[in-house]
Formats: C-alpha cells, sequence, structure tokens
C-alpha cells in the first residue's frame, strides 16, 4: 500500500469515508493513517460478525515508476475485502437444520427478531459444524489452511463453500451494500 498510495496522516478524504462507513453514526478517522483506517474498520466488522470490509475515498495516489503511478492522478477510492468466513454467516449455517442436523441444539449468537428458527432451546448445548473437533464435513474445519506450496486438492463441497461464503461476503456486507446498491438487504433471507 506504501508503494502506490500515500500513507500519511489524515491523506485521505476523511469526512467521505466516514459518510460511507457509516452513514447514521458520527464517526471520527481524525489522525489516522490510511492503512490504521482500513484497519479499525476491519475490526468493527469483525465485532459484528459481518464479512471483513474496509474503505477509503479520495486517497492520493504517489509516483511509482515501477507500478506506473503518478501523483498527478485523481484520488482513488479503495475498498478491500478480507476472505475469511463471517461469524454471520457461519451462524446462519448453523441455524438451518437443512445443512447442520443439530441446528435444533445450536444457541445463536445473533438474534434476529424477524427471523424463526425451529426447535431452538436457549439452555441447549451449542453444536457448531464449523467446530474443528466435533464439526461435520465440509464445514468441519473451514476455511482449510491453503499455502501456495504444496498445491492441496479441494473437494466439491469445499469448493462449493468458499463460493457460497464469497457470495455471501459480497451479498450481505452492509459497507458493500452501501457502496454498490440504492436498497440494502437483509442478512437472514440469506438461507
Amino acid at each position: 500500500m506504501n508503494q502506490i498510495f500515500d500513507n500519511d496522516v489524515e491523506s485521505f478524504d476523511l469526512d467521505g469515508t466516514a459518510k460511507l462507513v457509516s452513514p447514521q453514526e458520527e464517526v471520527s478517522f481524525k489522525g489516522m493513517r490510511p492503512l490504521d483506517c482500513l484497519v479499525c474498520q476491519m475490526k468493527e466488522c469483525y465485532k459484528r460478525g459481518e464479512a471483513l470490509v474496509a474503505t477509503l475515498k479520495g486517497l492520493k495516489v504517489i509516483d511509482n515508476t515501477y507500478y506506473g503511478t503518478h501523483s498527478s492522478q485523481d484520488c482513488v477510492e479503495l475498498t478491500v475485502i478480507f476472505y475469511a468466513p463471517p461469524k454471520r454467516w457461519m451462524d446462519l449455517i448453523n441455524r438451518n437444520p437443512d445443512l447442520n442436523p443439530k441446528a435444533h441444539c445450536y444457541i445463536s449468537e445473533y438474534h434476529c427478531p424477524d427471523e424463526v428458527v425451529t426447535g431452538m432451546s436457549p439452555y441447549a448445548p451449542k453444536y457448531n459444524v464449523f467446530d474443528k473437533k466435533d464439526g461435520k464435513a465440509p464445514y468441519k474445519n473451514f476455511p482449510p489452511q491453503i499455502d501456495a506450496l504444496p498445491v492441496k486438492a479441494l473437494s466439491y463441497p469445499e469448493v462449493n463453500l468458499f463460493g457460497f461464503c464469497g457470495d455471501y461476503i459480497v451479498q450481505y456486507s452492509p459497507l458493500l451494500d452501501r457502496l454498490f446498491t440504492s436498497e440494502p438487504r437483509i442478512a437472514a433471507d440469506m438461507l
């Protein structure tokens, strides 16, 4: 990031970024470098169980002949998506009886008043299909650790799970929703 964009303190549109990130609340990024602002936004998304998505508006481009960038270029908007399974997506899968045979035993971290999950008891033990020890394939240990070498073969269900996760990230991230659509969607409609 430091090789293409100016990473000095407040070297981006603070007010424009704050309005994109949280239009209802007063958010301040004063005194922050762009990278710090991205990390701050992702931490907040993680706390809410949402997809890790962050954006910057009015980011200044710096001269770098290797990458072909010039400071005379216009400022850009940068949106970063960290591809990791959002906690709310994992929660939706765990509460779906078609995907989790013990959904009735699962205690959700996120309670949505518009959503009805049958058989849910507030005192039942939590059963998580993503659990590393007791999970259910292909969810168990998702996402798998994939290193550059050696290349690991993924099963069809694992590949599909990566696709479903990516779809959820793009379709149900509140920030991406504000950036690219006019009407927000509700995550509960996915499953």
